[in-house]
């Protein structure tokens, strides 16, 4: 009888789901992030290429070397500054994680802070049903992230790793390897 006049009890979340929703969205926050920046290289990569296009051969086998090396080191920035321990670059230095972790702390007490404010007074509007929903709809996109991140990040590293061998080719066949490999990394990233 109550359901049909609107009066049942709605149970406000626990102290541990609004910990967990707070927690997962910021991982979300930052695969976004993470994602966003790997998209933008590739971005830029497509956008110079298409741009060079129809320029003579000989300047354009300048400019395909500076636009893969330009992707690879914005790529290898792009993950050493936002890895926060999700993914691994190989480096071992004392410097590199106490750097890290100053970085991780002042990240962590700007979303607290940012969270504190408005957070609170939305948690204290939601229900335990809804923390729950949300939490599953974040788990999605994140896995969703985490893959189209992976596939990028895979993508970038080919081609690092194709660029490095063609450096032993002669002018003439590195110039058509260097075309086809971005082609191949902006088809596989859907962006050709």
């Amino acid at each position: 009888m109550f359901k049909a006049f609107g009066l049942v009890k709605v149970r406000p979340p626990s102290d541990d789901q609004i910990r967990k929703h707070k927690e997962q969205w910021r991982q979300l926050e930052h695969w976004r992030a993470d994602v966003s920046a790997l998209e933008m290289i590739l971005s830029k990569l497509k956008k110079e290429y298409q741009q060079h296009k129809e320029d003579f051969a000989l300047g354009r086998y300048e400019e395909l070397k500076e636009m893969i090396k330009s992707a690879v080191t914005r790529f290898h920035e792009v993950v050493k500054e936002n890895s926060n321990h999700r993914y691994d670059l190989g480096s071992s230095s004392q410097a590199g994680h106490a750097s890290s972790l100053r970085k991780n702390a002042e990240s962590f007490s700007k979303q607290q802070e940012a969270l504190s404010g408005g957070e609170e007074k939305r948690h204290s509007e939601m229900s335990a049903k809804d923390v729950d929903k949300d939490l599953r709809e974040f788990r999605k996109e994140i896995l969703e992230l985490k893959e189209e991140f992976r596939k990028h990040k895979q993508n970038l590293e080919k081609l690092a790793e194709e660029y490095e061998a063609s450096k032993k080719l002669n002018p003439a066949q590195r110039f058509v390897d260097m075309k086809e490999m971005i082609k191949v990394v902006l088809s596989a990233s859907s962006l050709l």
